[in-house]
């Protein structure tokens, strides 16, 4: 496993794991500590690299309108499955931290869908889901040990590294570093995403 590569992919799942941090922790306050946590061990990786995000840095945004189909309104009573054309924004993006790397690197994974429909009324109703099939780690806690792993390992040090030990004890994990690299799609639209909890864009 190249290391380097897989260590940079691994930091995606903060977009993942960010998303279910106030439904997987009881305390609001806890919570809001807990993702300072993550957010500022991440950065000691990759630093801040000004006017971009920390993860899924490089993205392109598109606007336009989506209509539901007939069948969607017996489905759901959600306002922009009822037919009426609703305008929506969508930024399909590379899961690097680094907005300099190339569509087409191993590292670039996985890929990004965030989606926000404007509904009547003003109200809005976001989505986001990346190209890979499931959360990196199980829990918010998890995610932190998984950074501080990720920050103590110095490839310049015997094997096995912290990150290693972390991936050895940790199958989502492993999983996630092995499917989230390859080829890049044809295209973004020809991807497929999944969709594990709501934020916003």
């Amino acid at each position: 496993m190249n290391i380097r590569i897989r260590l940079m992919s691994i930091l995606v799942g903060a977009s993942g794991v960010a998303i279910s941090l106030p439904s997987m922790i009881a305390s609001p306050a806890v919570d809001q500590e807990l993702a300072q946590q993550i957010f500022d061990t991440m950065l000691q990786v990759h630093g801040v690299q000004s006017g971009f995000r920390p993860v899924h840095a490089k993205g392109v945004v598109c606007e336009g309108t989506f209509t539901a189909s007939k069948e969607a309104a017996a489905l759901s009573r959600a306002a922009h499955f009822q037919g009426t054309p609703v305008p929506v924004k969508i930024r399909f993006s590379d899961g690097a931290p680094d907005p300099h790397v190339p569509d087409f690197s191993p590292e670039a994974g996985p890929r990004g869908l965030a989606m926000r429909f404007t509904l009547p009324g003003g109200e809005k109703t976001d989505i986001v889901a990346m190209s890979h099939n499931g959360f990196v780690v199980g829990t918010p806690a998890e995610f932190l040990a998984l950074q501080k792993a990720v920050v103590a390992t110095d490839p310049g040090k015997p094997h096995p590294w912290p990150v290693e030990n972390f991936l050895g004890s940790h199958p989502l994990a492993l999983k996630f570093v092995q499917e989230s690299g390859g080829t890049a799609p044809a295209s973004f639209g020809a991807e497929a995403y999944f969709s594990n909890a709501l934020s916003p864009l």
